[in-house]
């Protein structure tokens, strides 16, 4: 199914929270049984190949995938060491049964190639001796993705092709000797990314993109085996099983191969669903599910726009602790509304003790007059291909100013009373893995995959003190708040723990390895006299109490993505891969258990942050949402949805009355912690200083000229004058996509 534009008109709003509650009761789309869909697949392994040497293993991969998909209900397919002519035959027939109540699947295993940014299938008679034998000898993968998409109702491709390809070797050689080799782009045996789809769409490499993947050296791929092994799981939502798979992969081969998803899944799918099914919920959902595609068949923007927020930003939000006061950008004004959960009517004042945020009432729709035309509809859309994903957040410590770090390597940093980019810091030559503030705001620290730690002067962006250790990747690290101008801490790629002394030249003090696999977070216990905590891939939090002593715990089944202390240090806090959040007192390290176990997240739990006075907990994770925590209790308490992909980092204002969250959407958002409300949503230019968001006033700031975003007016793009103008009209019907 394609992906639903959304906007604010009651009928959406309406079906959407019908559809919504249907998947909380039934446990998603993909829990319907064959009243509601059909599911087919066809299994394809080229291994005998004419001009290189036959494959061990796609045969045995294919027939052992087609059995488990036959036991789980999928008619199946299956098709042996196919030219590219014949891949063209096989699919067009494939593709002739399928109509909106498919979930069709494709898995293929053989030999595959990326070129000029597209991957490519490889004839079993391909010679590949020059490029114009790859038109004849190939079979593009998007052709394929393109035909399945606008047949089936939800698709899944898994892609076993990104082994060693001499076919691949010799054609680059053949490129080599014309002069235009450079700008065509790499010919590679891994395969190239897969753009972003519209559709209800899951695609699964075997290796990522522009690594290579293993054949195996028993009877089957490890990609193929991992997957056969917890395809049949029953009650596990793809995404799910799919981070299990990738778990026996990275094991099986040592970290060398890691499988890639890109899902656009609009609801959960499950190969395999046990219990008593409700007969009348699955019927409801089908007939709900028809009623979608209807609504997105009448679409202007259905194949324009992938749905990412139905939020927008341009308040200014003071987050510090001394003013909580949140006006509107620009205007000096104190908004004279209150929003309540409660109460929809005005407040007569809204003051600075006011925990939540107003949001301005849209004017009711005046009555048209006959024969008049409608107002017209406004759309601003977010372009993901140039907006970049922001991976680490940190909030200063006197509330002024968010530090962001990114897959590029920057980090910018937000004056969060305007929401304005004032540094743009081009830090690291490749993602940044961490980021701290001293105590006193002025100094920032920023760890890179680059190997290097950076201090900063917050105030004038210069760069102040640079660490490294070679041959050590940095994965984590902390400034000692107890002593930020002497003491630093890092984890590294492979399980060391490096500490300096800045007093003393910069002295490495510790370089230990402490952990299998990379620490992926580390912190200083406050005021806790060079105590510190670190956990990491391995699962196991490792502790140095304040006396010295070490000890370890295992603080998860599978691996540990953060460790952190509370503002007091009377507390720790961590999250892992096993979907659990798990609280401890420092105090009682030596017991080995845990306070209390926080469990609601439906998948991974990536990262989380406790309130300064340490009664709430915030969490994101796998599973696109963003919880709230009673501490004392363990209770899950809110549940703040608008991410659309895994969320990455949250944090706490230093006041407890707002949270940020960061996502692979691309997005970075600021909620209400009294309301629950999304308030502010932000895109960031891959490129450098451009940004813009939107409020929940729907009004825009940032840089219109930035890229990120287009404006429609009744589904026709706008020049950047008439962009000005129609921007007049939002509020009166205004949605925010991701542009495709």
């Amino acid at each position: 199914m394609k992906s639903l534009p959304y906007c604010f008109s009651g009928v959406l709003k309406f079906i959407f929270g019908i559809l919504l509650t249907a998947i909380a009761l039934a446990g998603g789309l993909g829990a319907t049984n064959a009243l509601a869909e059909k599911r087919v697949a066809l299994v394809i392994e080229n291994s005998s190949y004419v001009h290189s040497n036959k494959l061990n293993n796609p045969l045995n991969d294919a027939r052992l995938i087609a059995d488990k998909l036959s036991q789980l209900g999928f008619t199946i397919q299956m098709k042996d060491d196919l030219s590219a002519r014949q891949f063209a035959d096989v699919i067009s027939d494939f593709s002739s049964k399928l109509d909106r109540d498919s979930v069709a699947l494709f898995y293929y295993a053989g030999h595959g190639l990326q070129f000029r940014g597209e991957n490519f299938l490889v004839g079993v008679d391909a010679t590949l001796a020059n490029e114009s034998a790859l038109k004849f000898e190939t079979f593009s993968l998007n052709d394929i993705i393109d035909l399945l998409e606008g047949k089936a109702g939800t698709t899944i491709i898994f892609w076993d092709a990104c082994r060693n390809n001499p076919l691949a070797d010799e054609l680059s050689r053949s490129l080599s000797q014309v002069a235009e080799v450079r700008s065509v782009g790499p010919l590679r045996s891994a395969a190239a990314p897969i753009p972003p789809r519209a559709s209800d769409t899951l695609i699964v490499f075997s290796a990522a993109p522009g690594r290579q993947a293993l054949d195996g050296k028993g009877s089957n791929s490890p990609f193929a085996f991992a997957l056969s092994t917890h395809l049949a799981t029953p009650n596990v939502e793809v995404e799910t099983m799919l981070k299990r798979v990738t778990a026996d992969v990275l094991d099986a081969t040592k970290l060398f191969q890691r499988p890639e998803r890109l899902s656009h899944l609009i609801g959960e799918f499950y190969f395999k669903r046990e219990g008593n099914e409700n007969i009348a919920q699955d019927e409801e959902i089908a007939r709900l599910r028809a009623q979608l595609v209807k609504l997105e068949n009448s679409s202007d923007e259905k194949k324009q726009y992938q749905i990412t927020s139905a939020q927008d930003p341009a308040f200014k939000v003071a987050l510090n602790n001394g003013s909580d006061v949140i006006t509107r950008a620009g205007s000096g004004e104190e908004p004279t509304q209150q929003l309540d959960a409660a109460a929809t009517s005005p407040s007569p004042q809204f003051t600075a003790d006011t925990a939540v945020a107003p949001v301005q009432q849209e004017t009711p729709a005046k009555p048209s007059i006959p024969g008049s035309p409608p107002p017209p509809k406004i759309t601003v859309a977010v372009n993901p291909s140039a907006a970049t994903i922001i991976r680490k957040l940190r909030i200063s410590p006197d509330g002024r100013l968010l530090a962001l770090g990114d897959d590029e390597g920057l980090v910018r940093i937000i004056q969060l009373d305007t929401f304005s980019v004032t540094r743009v810091l081009h830090a690291h030559k490749s993602r940044v893995s961490d980021l701290d503030f001293s105590p006193d705001s002025r100094t920032l620290l920023s760890a890179g995959r680059d190997g290097f730690l950076i201090y900063w002067d917050v105030e004038s962006g210069q760069e102040i003190r640079r660490l490294s250790v070679p041959n050590t990747i940095p994965y984590s690290a902390r400034i000692n708040s107890a002593f930020p101008d002497r003491w630093v801490l890092m984890g590294d790629k492979v399980g060391h723990l490096i500490a300096w002394d800045l007093k003393k030249n910069d002295k490495v003090i510790m370089n230990a390895k402490f952990h299998n696999g990379p620490v992926l977070s580390v912190d200083y216990q406050p005021k806790g006299e060079g105590a510190f905590i670190s956990v990491g891939g391995d699962g196991e939090l490792k502790v140095r109490l304040p006396e010295g002593q070490r000890i370890t715990l295992k603080a998860h089944d599978g691996a540990t993505f953060q460790a952190s202390y509370s503002s007091s240090g009377r507390l720790a806090y961590t999250v892992g891969s096993d979907r659990k959040i798990k609280i401890w007192e420092t105090a009682k390290f030596k017991e080995g258990q845990p306070r209390n176990v926080l469990e609601g997240h439906l998948r991974y739990v990536l990262a989380a942050n406790m309130s300064p006075d340490e009664k709430r907990l915030v969490s994101g994770g796998a599973d696109k949402s963003v919880n709230l925590w009673d501490v004392e209790s363990g209770q899950l308490i809110g549940h703040l949805q608008g991410h659309t992909a895994d969320v990455e980092a949250v944090a706490f204002s230093p006041n407890g009355k707002f949270v940020v969250s960061s996502s692979e959407d691309q997005s970075v958002r600021i909620w209400s912690v009294e309301n629950r409300q999304e308030l502010v949503t932000m895109y960031f230019d891959k490129a450098g200083a451009g940004y813009t968001g939107v409020t929940t006033d729907k009004s825009q700031f940032g840089e219109k000229g930035s890229g990120l975003v287009s404006v429609y007016r009744d589904g026709q793009l706008l020049n950047a004058e008439d962009a000005d103008h129609a921007m007049k009209y939002l509020g009166k019907e205004i949605a925010i996509f991701a542009a495709n």
